[in-house]
């Protein structure tokens, strides 16, 4: 048993990392190439706009990066005040916050809706219609902190 709770964080930050750096490929490249095109365009109109743009940019990473880092302590004290009614975290929910604790302490970015679905499925999180309503609840608060559509959620049920 304690061989499997070791292992565990390191299947699931091998399996984030995975499906992270195929998705940030991805959208990093079209994301970047759209900065670039922005960037290009304002520097023509003014020099200087080159280097608001970038500081924009950076700002919005950093920003997103406090997001989830805000989404992820905030889960813990949403766990940690149900837990005086008889609340026992399930497994996909252990699962879950390897996860956010390995994109947190990485700085990974997770840029939309999509992306953390398929980390979850990635990580074994089946997301079906069902799932324990425990489950269901955690994600909506999961999805509400994190800025994401709770829609996108109900349309994969």
């Amino acid at each position: 048993m304690e061989k499997v709770d070791l292992d565990r964080p390191q299947t699931i930050r091998d399996k984030a990392e995975y499906v992270l750096k195929l998705n940030n490929s991805i959208d990093s490249s079209l994301s970047k190439s759209a900065d670039r095109f922005q960037i290009r365009l304002q520097s023509k109109e003014n020099p200087s706009n080159e280097l608001k743009a970038l500081q924009t940019i950076r700002k919005q990473t950093k920003q997103r990066l406090e997001i989830q880092k805000q989404a992820y302590l905030q889960m813990l004290d949403y766990v940690r005040q149900k837990q005086g009614r008889q609340y026992r975290v399930s497994e996909n929910e252990r699962k879950i916050f390897d996860a956010l604790k390995i994109i947190t302490e990485a700085c990974w970015i997770i840029q939309g809706e999509e992306q953390l679905v398929n980390l979850l499925h990635e990580i074994g999180v089946s997301l079906d219609p069902f799932m324990p309503s425990q489950l269901k609840d955690f994600l909506d608060v999961l999805f509400g902190l994190m800025g994401f559509s709770k829609l996108y959620l109900s349309e994969i049920n």
